[in-house]
């Protein structure tokens, strides 16, 4: 499955391992690319975008193809990623992080 991590702090990047660990086809979205690396760890090889989650269409295009995105960033965006569902994606949020 293709999936889309928005947010790739402490929580996002535990997930994104444990999906990729599974056999998912894992990209991770976050404002902060280096911080974002720096969390997945320098044998990653788990591919991340640029995107800010306060931009609905750069959600949009960042996550394109993907089957599931998975909202990993703070509760105050889960508005905007709700939106993104209303292109055929399904939604998991991840509250109280």
């Amino acid at each position: 499955m293709r999936i889309f991590v928005l947010g790739t702090g402490a929580t996002g990047s535990y997930l994104a391992h444990l999906l990729t660990r599974q056999g998912h086809q894992v990209t991770c979205g976050d404002r902060d690319l280096d911080r974002a690396r720096r969390f997945l760890g320098k044998k990653s090889t788990i591919s991340v975008v640029q995107v800010n989650a306060r931009n609905l269409w750069g959600i949009v295009r960042a996550a394109r193809g993907s089957q599931l995105l998975v909202n990993a960033s703070a509760a105050v965006f889960d508005v905007k990623v709700l939106a993104h569902t209303l292109a055929r994606a399904t939604l998991t949020g991840l509250w109280g992080h």
